[in-house]
């Protein structure tokens, strides 16, 4: 609820009282749910969230031009989280790093299950990327720096592509050609 309340204090920021998000085991945050609980019409907009909310490597920007750079969004993703509570993200980087379950995405496993992974889905199974952006230091740049590894994991496995779209991203989806949200101009679905 915090990242719903946060977007909608933000100048065009909307979600939709048509939809119900609920976290379903207070326990274990990662597991919730949206689901609608009134007639949505085809098109309707059930959640705007502005640009400028968008988190990417041009913050501070704007956001007017994108970056196409997951190294410089996760720079920055990682300085929102040094930030803390005065972070203008606040709400969902803290959900990135402290409640997404980053530490289980398939960059982090060993060289052991990698090698099974691959056995198993062969050349036929989607999705062929799943191990193949895992690490800021062989992608960006050598760093002893844990937190920007942590920040690279979360934008290759949340991001859409190089960017971060707070509170859009808590609906289940599919990037590429299998698109269930309208992401033109502003993040809005």
């Amino acid at each position: 609820k915090n990242q719903i309340q946060w977007l909608t204090s933000k100048k065009g920021g909307f979600f939709s009282p048509k939809i119900n998000y609920r976290i379903l085991d207070k326990e274990n945050t990662p597991f919730t749910e949206m689901y609608a609980v009134a007639p949505i019409a085809k098109g309707e907009e059930i959640i705007h969230l502005p640009v400028e909310q968008f988190i990417t490597g041009n913050i501070g920007n704007d956001n007017e031009s994108y970056s196409n750079d997951m190294c410089e969004t996760a720079r920055n993703l990682a300085t929102e989280h040094r930030k803390g509570k005065e972070s203008d993200w606040e709400p969902y980087v803290t959900y990135l790093f402290e409640s997404f379950p980053h530490k289980h995405l398939p960059f982090n496993w060993s060289e052991k299950a990698i090698s099974l992974f691959k056995t198993i889905i062969t050349g036929a199974l989607e999705p062929q990327s799943l191990l193949t952006h895992g690490k800021y230091q062989n992608y960006c740049e050598k760093t002893e720096d844990n937190l920007l590894e942590v920040a690279y994991r979360i934008v290759v496995s949340k991001g859409s592509n190089e960017i971060l779209l707070p509170v859009v991203d808590m609906i289940n989806h599919r990037n590429g050609k299998w698109y269930n949200a309208d992401k033109a101009g502003s993040a809005h679905t």
